[in-house]
Order: structure tokens, then C-alpha cells, then sequence
């Protein structure tokens, strides 16, 4: 069954030339090949609460063209500054469940900024909206599932990291005053954000970064340290790759309650998606400064090299192996088990 799905991918694929052959449409900026020009210089002095754009991609289906927004996370309408820490929130691929029903990754992806923006009050949170892009009709698997076809996010993102780099160009912000928290293939987003910025960015996050074993060629070598002062990752379920993981400044295995691997896709799905939800839970506990637990280690005022539980490997290995426990319908962090 998985051979012939594996084909399809292979035939998808190479009807596909987006990533090389993209024009970008940007608001307020326009991309036109390499230049770039404001397409209006005032609206970083006004207050807003999203900035909406297009993405077109040319391709051997015909010309695609895709919505891309970047708003506010608090959803209040507001003037950027740039001289402050700015944190931007970027989802994964979109897909089908069971019954025809759509996983929509912004839901989880705003709790998760909610959670940024309690706990750093004073930084500005943002959230980016590419699932246009990133939507997967996916294929059917056992008649239950659906298999979310990989090929079509990968494709824009580049398209997407590039729309939002000159954003940030356009608002004039400090690299070290740029942060980014991507989930799945969201990481690489994030990532390639961090690589078109000179001199990388402040911190990175990766949550289960996406497995790339079919298609994204590109991104196996995606290093999260590379292009940021720190970076963390998560990984957790068989739709992660733990390769890319390993390559963040402090990385982390989370080892949930059920089966995460292949070939038991409903598990994988949802460790997947439990990743960036035990994320968002710790950092709700780590804000919570009347009550000490085992996830405060995980404040983002803790993204340095300074004195942790565990042995710092930098890129090499897991730092530790993270226990989490489902309590009142949340997650918290049962143990952790550093690694020697």
C-alpha cells in the first residue's frame, strides 16, 4: 500500500518546479526577480492588525496563486516597533481527517502564541498564515486516514519565508530582536527565514520539525543552529525527523504516553500534533510564577547555555528525554532524564 502511495509522491513531484520558479507577490512589499521596492512606506507607522499578501507560483499544473497573512497574536490592531523582541509563530501542512473533515494547524499555532505572549508580555507575537500553501488533500490509507501529501507544502516554502523576510526588512528590525517557533514543516519555514536574514536571528524553535523522507530534498540539510544565537527542538512522533532535531543548539525526544511511530499512522498523527500542544503547556506552567514545576527549565528566558539539568551537545545528540503526562486535559511534564 505504502509503495504505491510512495509513486504518487514520485509523480507529483515531477510535475512540480515551484521552489525555482517563483515570482512573489508581497504586501506591503513587492518581489520583482531580485529586486525589491516599498509598495507602501507607511504602512509600518500605522496601526494593523493583519498584513494579507499573495504568493504565485508558476508550475507545470499552470500558475498557483496562494493567500499569506502575518497578524497579531493578542488580536489587537497595533504600530510595529522594531526595536522590540519580536516573536513570530508559523504553522505546518494542512490536512484531511477522517469523514472529509480539515485539521486546521492555525487553532493549536494560536494557543501556542497566546502562550509566547503571556509569558513575554512585553515582545510583540505575531502568527503566520501560509495554509493556502500548505493545504494536503492527502491519500487515503487503510480507509481511515488520510496520508497528508508532503510535496505540495514543501514546494512554497521558500515562497512563504521569503514573503515574510521582507516584511521584516520593510519594518527595519534588529536581527537580534527576532525570534521564530515553527511547528512541522513550519520549522523549515522558519529555518529559511533565519538563512535569508544576514547575520541569522535571535532564537529558533523547532516542534517535531517535518519528516522529510518523501520530497524536500532542499531541507535535509536544514541545521537550526546555524542561522540563530540558540535554537531549540522537539521532536515526538514518526512525522517528525529526528535528524534535523538533533541539529538545534539543545534538542529534546519526548516520549508520550502512546505509539508514535510508523506504521501506526492515527498515533503518529497525533503525537505529531501533541508535540506543539506539550510545548504550549509547559510554557502556560513556566508563566505561572506562584507554582514551580519541572517545565519552568523551559521559560524562553532559558534559551541560553546557561546551567541546565543535562549535558549540552550541541547538534551532536539529545539533551534529554522528556516524560509528559495528560492531567485535566492538558499536558504536564512528568520527568525529565538527561542525557549522559
Amino acid at each position: 500500500m505504502l509503495g504505491n502511495q510512495n509513486n504518487y509522491f514520485t509523480n507529483y513531484t515531477s510535475l512540480l518546479n515551484i521552489e525555482s520558479s517563483l515570482n512573489i507577490t508581497n504586501y506591503p512589499l513587492r518581489l520583482n526577480g531580485s529586486s525589491c521596492y516599498k509598495h507602501d512606506e507607511r504602512q509600518s507607522l500605522n496601526p494593523w492588525l493583519k498584513l494579507q499578501g499573495i504568493i504565485t507560483g508558476n508550475t507545470l499544473l499552470g500558475i498557483e496563486s496562494h493567500d499569506i497573512s502575518i497578524e497579531w497574536a493578542d488580536g489587537i490592531s497595533k504600530t510595529f516597533n522594531p526595536n522590540k523582541s519580536t516573536w513570530i509563530v508559523i504553522h505546518g501542512l494542512q490536512m484531511n481527517l477522517p469523514k472529509g473533515d480539515i485539521f486546521d494547524q492555525l487553532t493549536d499555532i494560536k494557543n501556542l502564541a497566546s502562550s509566547v505572549d503571556g509569558f513575554s508580555p512585553d515582545d510583540q507575537v505575531l502568527v503566520l498564515d501560509w495554509r493556502s500553501a500548505a493545504y494536503s488533500p492527502g491519500i487515503n490509507y487503510r480507509g481511515d486516514f488520510n496520508i497528508p501529501n508532503p510535496v505540495i507544502a514543501l514546494s512554497w516554502i521558500d515562497a512563504a519565508a521569503t514573503w515574510t523576510t521582507n516584511i521584516l526588512k520593510q519594518f527595519g528590525i534588529a536581527t537580534p530582536n527576532i525570534n521564530l517557533i515553527g511547528h512541522s514543516f513550519g520549522s523549515y519555514v522558519a529555518s529559511s527565514i533565519a538563512a535569508d536574514i544576514t547575520g541569522g536571528i535571535n532564537r529558533i524553535i523547532a516542534l517535531d520539525p517535518g519528516n522529510l523522507e518523501i520530497g524536500g530534498n532542499k531541507y535535509k540539510q536544514t541545521n537550526f543552529s546555524d542561522n540563530s544565537r540558540w535554537s531549540w527542538a522537539f521532536y515526538g512522533s514518526g512525522f517528525g525527523a529526528q535528524d534535523r532535531a538533533r541539529t538545534a543548539d539543545e534538542s529534546f525526544i519526548i516520549d508520550f504516553p502512546f505509539y508514535t511511530q510508523f506504521p501506526d499512522i492515527p498515533g503518529v498523527n497525533k503525537g505529531h500534533g501533541a508535540v506543539e500542544q506539550f510545548f504550549t503547556a509547559m510554557l502556560n506552567q513556566a508563566n505561572d510564577k506562584q507554582h514551580y514545576s519541572n517545565a519552568d527549565i523551559f521559560g524562553l528566558d532559558r534559551m541560553n547555555p546557561i546551567a541546565k539539568p543535562w549535558n549540552i551537545h550541541y547538534s551532536t545528540n539529545w539533551e534529554a528525554k522528556l516524560i509528559p503526562e495528560e492531567s485535566n486535559g492538558s499536558w504536564i511534564l512528568k520527568d525529565i532524564i538527561p542525557n549522559p
